[in-house]
């Protein structure tokens, strides 16, 4: 594990911002939610978002194709499907373990996964939980997780 002083983080932003796009917890507005880094912008490691950094890769609505009529003719366009890197920084070690969990559902044999899927441009860099999962340290009680917890074992 490697440790960074706070007064350091933002020139490690800059610097994976400059190579790939930076997606990490960003406060605006007073919710925090994973947001495209910007240099200035309220960067905040220590609360919970209000939305799953999985959002990122299952947007609610997206385009797969497109329909162009002439006359009786149809013509269907492929849309232009994004594919350039990204870096997802600062997710939560529960939210870290779905990823693997959704790996061995998108990426197994046989693979269901479309190329384009946004998996093979990712990079994750993860960090401890401040608190752990109920879930993952009582499994034999029906626990309760803390609020913002999406961890595969939570019920």
């Amino acid at each position: 594990m490697l440790k960074l002083k706070t007064a350091n983080a933002d020139a490690l932003y800059s610097r994976i911002s400059d190579s790939a796009k930076l997606y990490l917890p960003v406060k605006r507005a007073g919710q925090v939610n994973y947001d495209l880094w910007e240099s200035g912008c309220e960067v905040t490691l220590g609360e919970m978002t209000v939305k799953s950094p999985k959002d990122l890769f299952f947007p609610q609505s997206e385009d797969l194709m497109a329909f162009r009529v002439s006359g009786k003719s149809i013509e269907i366009e492929n849309p232009v499907l994004p594919t350039e890197p990204f870096v997802l920084f600062g997710v939560r070690a529960c939210d870290a373990r779905s990823f693997d969990v959704l790996d061995r559902v998108f990426l197994s044999d046989p693979a269901t996964a479309a190329p384009w899927f946004p998996w093979a441009a990712s990079s994750l860099c993860a960090r401890p939980a401040s608190a752990p999962c109920l879930a993952s340290t009582l499994p034999s009680r029906k626990a309760t997780c803390r609020p913002g917890c999406w961890a595969t074992r939570c019920t």
